[in-house]
């Protein structure tokens, strides 16, 4: 009714009403206004046909818009797209087959293309509705996805802090280790050095070596034999400070008869007094360790038996050192 004058529709169905009373005028007017309406419903047609291309243009830049990247689409996202293509194929086949067709045709079955129109238009309403309720969902899960990815990620940071302290309370043990080893290497340095010095004599003879003292004898009242040639035990020194001295004792029958100390003084403060048993003849030595009370430095003494002399004390300014009991 909208493609006439307003005016000229309302005097067709002006006349209309006033015609009863003339059958003839009142079949006429009704043919009119049926052609009228035909025509109105044809061209409505179109429209419905035009405004179905313009809602599919514009769903397809929502979809254009929820996808910018087209190498990154999921799989569900490619599935609604397709089922969306399906239903644009059958709608184009619907309106060529409508308006493909002649005038003639057209008329005839124009209440049949105007069902099929509004068929259309719900068909592409509810894909456009079911294709904003699956993005919509999808965005949901995905922000679930998201929000427990951080939350995983959040548990793993607290773990890699606990990680971290752990980490740091093992640095300081290693460091305290670390100090104990350093330690213990320079107690193992110096006793390897000291042990290399009581492992590697000087065998000199006793009346030529330069550092030979006045021979003592063994016990009160008995001297040492004249036919024997005692050999002095004179032992590379290999670490320094120390100061080496030989001491004479009265041993009071607690070490064999003939019994010298040669006794070193450490500077480290131990506050241990190492006593050396040494076996000229087997070149054996076995260690006896005490605390000496006199001094918090450390004496070292070897216990010295000659079978035929006493070695008196060298240099004899250097005496009470290495104090064993």
């Amino acid at each position: 009714a909208n493609s006439l004058p307003d005016l000229s529709w309302t005097s067709l169905l002006a006349l209309k009403e006033s015609a009863d009373a003339f059958p003839p005028l009142k079949a006429a007017v009704g043919a009119v206004i049926a052609i009228c309406d035909i025509a109105e419903r044809t061209r409505s047609s179109r429209f419905d046909a035009r405004a179905i291309a313009l809602r599919v243009i514009e769903i397809m830049e929502v979809i254009a818009d929820a996808v910018p990247d087209g190498s990154d689409i999921s799989p569900p996202m490619v599935d609604s797209i397709s089922a969306f293509s399906c239903l644009l194929r059958e709608i184009a086949y619907v309106l060529e087959d409508i308006f493909g067709a002649s005038s003639m045709s057209r008329f005839v079955n124009l209440n049949c293309n105007e069902r099929r129109l509004k068929d259309i238009k719900r068909q592409l309403d509810d894909a456009y509705r079911d294709f904003l309720a699956a993005s919509t969902l999808r965005l949901e899960v995905q922000q679930t996805q998201l929000a427990s990815k951080q939350m995983q990620f959040a548990v793993q940071q607290e773990q890699f802090a606990i990680q971290q302290e752990q980490f740091a309370v093992q640095q300081a043990q290693s460091h305290v280790e670390l100090q104990k080893v350093s330690f213990a290497t320079a107690r193992l340095l110096f006793y390897s050095r000291l042990i290399t010095f009581f492992g590697r004599p000087l065998r000199l003879p006793y009346k030529s070596h330069p550092l030979r003292p006045d021979t003592q004898p063994m016990l009160a009242g008995q001297r040492a034999r004249g036919h024997s040639r005692p050999t002095l035990l004179f032992f590379r020194l290999c670490m320094e400070p120390w100061s080496l001295h030989f001491e004479r004792r009265n041993t009071g029958g607690k070490y064999p008869a003939g019994a010298a100390f040669l006794v070193f003084r450490d500077y480290f403060a131990s506050g241990l007094c190492y006593l050396f048993l040494l076996q000229p003849d087997c070149f054996s030595s076995r260690l006896f360790t005490s605390r000496s009370p006199s001094t918090s430095k450390a004496s070292y003494s070897i216990y010295i038996r000659d079978r035929t002399t006493n070695i008196g004390s060298y240099p004899p300014h250097v005496t009470g050192l290495g104090k064993t009991e």
